[in-house]
C-alpha cells in the first residue's frame, strides 16, 4: 500500500513506539510531520504545519487525547485512534480503532483506510 502525498502526525508519548509508527508510516511512502508525545505539542503541530492525517494513541499520557480528537475533527483531519482500552469515555474519540497490540502492516492499513 502507497501513502503517498500523506503528511502525518503521530501523537505518541512513548518514543519507542513513536519512532517505529514513523518508520511504518514512511516505508508506506507517507511523511511524519513530527511526533507528538504530549496534547500541548500536538496542538502547536495542527497549528503550524501541515497535517493530512493523524494516529492517536488513545491512553495519552501527559495530555488529552480527547481535546486532540475534537481538534482533528473541526479540522476534517482524518484519524484513527490506537489504544488497549476499548472504554474511551461517552462518545469515545469519535474515530476509528485500532486495537493494540497491532503490528505496522496492521496501522499502514488503517491509515490506508482512512484516507481513501
Amino acid at each position: 500500500m502507497t501513502l503517498a502525498d500523506e503528511s502525518v502526525l503521530i501523537v505518541e508519548s512513548d518514543e519507542a513506539v513513536a519512532a517505529e509508527l514513523a518508520c511504518g508510516v514512511r516505508r508506506a511512502g507517507a511523511s511524519s510531520v513530527g511526533s507528538a508525545p504530549t496534547a500541548d505539542l500536538a496542538l502547536r503541530y495542527l497549528e503550524e504545519a501541515t497535517v493530512s492525517s493523524a494516529i492517536v494513541n488513545g491512553n495519552l499520557r501527559n495530555g488529552d487525547a480527547f481535546l486532540i480528537a475534537a481538534c482533528l475533527r473541526e479540522r476534517d483531519i482524518p484519524f484513527f485512534v490506537r489504544t488497549g482500552h476499548l472504554g474511551l469515555g461517552p462518545d469515545g474519540l469519535a474515530g476509528p480503532i485500532v486495537v493494540e497490540p497491532a503490528t505496522s502492516d496492521v496501522i499502514v492499513a488503517a491509515l490506508g483506510k482512512i484516507v481513501a
